[in-house]
């Protein structure tokens, strides 16, 4: 697979791309529009995905075993400018990301 995987949810866009030279590990990487949000609000968004990860790590660790090498993963916040509170996003962003695991798990 050179391209990777495209998988999206309702708030996040998420590339896949299995690693053929690392045999093992998983790279995340986030990234959040400047057009739509100033620096705080992209600054906590990318640390409520890392954080949402960081809740599910056990299961992307499965998904690396199934895919038997390393991937990269990249997230990129498509969701709206509107203002909610932090446990409504964070609850958001963790559904998301489940959803998008577990349609990667699937795939790959």
């Amino acid at each position: 697979m050179t391209r990777g995987q495209r998988f999206e949810g309702v708030l996040l866009r998420c590339f896949i791309l299995k690693d053929p030279t690392v045999s093992a590990g998983i790279r995340f990487g986030f990234v959040v529009p400047s057009r739509k949000f100033n620096a705080v609000m992209r600054n906590r968004l990318k640390r409520l995905m890392r954080e949402s990860v960081a809740g599910q790590w056990p299961a992307w660790v499965g998904t690396l075993v199934r895919a038997g090498k390393g991937l990269d993963v990249v997230v990129f916040y498509k969701g709206s400018g509107t203002r909610l509170s932090r446990r409504v996003q964070l609850r958001d962003v963790d559904l998301d990301l489940e959803r998008i695991r577990s349609n990667a798990a699937a795939v790959l």
